[in-house]
């Protein structure tokens, strides 16, 4: 994201995700090499735990920590899982996504 615009567009940002599946977190690598990251685990009744998201102080504010959200919701949803958001941020932005909202647990 080397000219990281003031509003960032979801077709920029699914570019730039990336997935760790190894260490379980989803992340954006940012030009000055901060990472605005999303962990995760899996349980054995497949339910995606969300326990954390966090974005660098100087990239709040643009849209990544919910892009990773909605990021993560849809791998959940192409793996027939459920989610239990632990995160309060992540459970606050499915909430309002009708797209994901019947994904909570």
């Amino acid at each position: 994201m080397d000219n990281c615009p003031e509003n960032i567009t979801n077709e920029i940002l699914e570019k730039q995700i990336k997935h760790d599946s190894e260490n379980r977190r989803f992340f954006i690598k940012m030009k000055d090499e901060s990472m605005s990251l999303l962990d995760y685990s899996i349980s054995d009744n497949q339910v995606m735990n969300i326990h954390h998201t966090e974005t660098p102080p100087q990239w709040r504010g643009k849209g990544l920590a919910a892009a990773l959200v909605f990021h993560a919701a849809t791998f959940a949803l192409k793996k027939k899982m459920k989610i239990n958001a632990i995160c309060w941020y992540a459970d606050k932005i499915l909430k309002d996504q009708p797209k994901f909202k019947h994904l909570l647990q």
